[in-house]
């Protein structure tokens, strides 16, 4: 079994993000940012943040529940102003 850290807090996540493209030469702004939610084998449901660039996949970030609650708490409210 891989051992994986789980970022817990927002500033960590954007941290990582900024050191995973900036270690491929690119700019955060560049990156494309995918939010991803699954079951693992054991049947726990984890959520990570895929970085990739031109189609190919930099990182995928193990995030907490925390974090994951967070990102889709602020893009719901992204999506309801943009339909206000």
């Amino acid at each position: 079994m891989k051992n994986e850290s789980v970022i817990s807090n927002i500033e960590d996540l954007m941290a990582s993000v900024k050191y995973v493209t900036m270690k491929d030469g690119l700019m955060t702004s560049q990156a494309d940012l995918k939010l991803i939610v699954g079951e693992d084998k054991a049947g726990e449901l984890n959520g990570y943040l895929q970085v990739s660039y031109n189609n190919e996949t930099l990182s995928n970030i193990k995030i907490s529940d925390r974090v994951l609650e967070c990102l889709v708490q602020t893009k719901a409210k992204i999506v309801r102003r943009s339909f206000n």
